[in-house]
């Protein structure tokens, strides 16, 4: 997910882009795990990582992004609870990882959308309870 402006560090985004993409976050979360759980994964989290230095090795400006890891408690590769590890890209252990696909990304951006016109409706002081 990248953020509306180009920007090196989140820290360069006004407060109130700022909030607004940690409430998307928020969103984006719950449809994610609710969409993946349907698909019959037993996902238990999602880590959400900032993201944007891998630039820098080679000498580039960095464009803040974020990515998301969603963690079931049975993964291959990983081990559930632990922080993660990125075997080489070339390694065979993606060969097993199903990408998501068009019905996949279809019902996190259902979801999504469900939960943001919640959200909406709520009293900016109140808690989003999009479960």
């Amino acid at each position: 997910m990248y953020p509306k402006r180009d920007v090196s560090f989140r820290s360069e985004l006004p407060v109130q882009e700022a909030q607004a993409l940690a409430v998307l976050l928020q969103a984006l979360e719950e449809a994610y795990i609710s969409a993946m759980r349907a698909r019959g994964l037993d996902m238990v989290w999602l880590n959400i990582q900032d993201n944007g230095n891998w630039s820098l090795l080679a000498d580039k400006p960095r464009h803040f992004h974020v990515h998301l890891y969603g963690r079931c408690r049975t993964e291959h590769g990983q081990t559930p609870g632990q922080a993660l590890v990125f075997p080489d890209p070339h390694s065979t252990v993606y060969d097993e990882n199903k990408q998501l696909d068009e019905g996949d990304l279809a019902a996190i951006i259902d979801r999504l959308k469900t939960n943001i016109q919640k959200i909406a409706s709520r009293e900016k002081d109140q808690p989003y309870p999009l479960r």
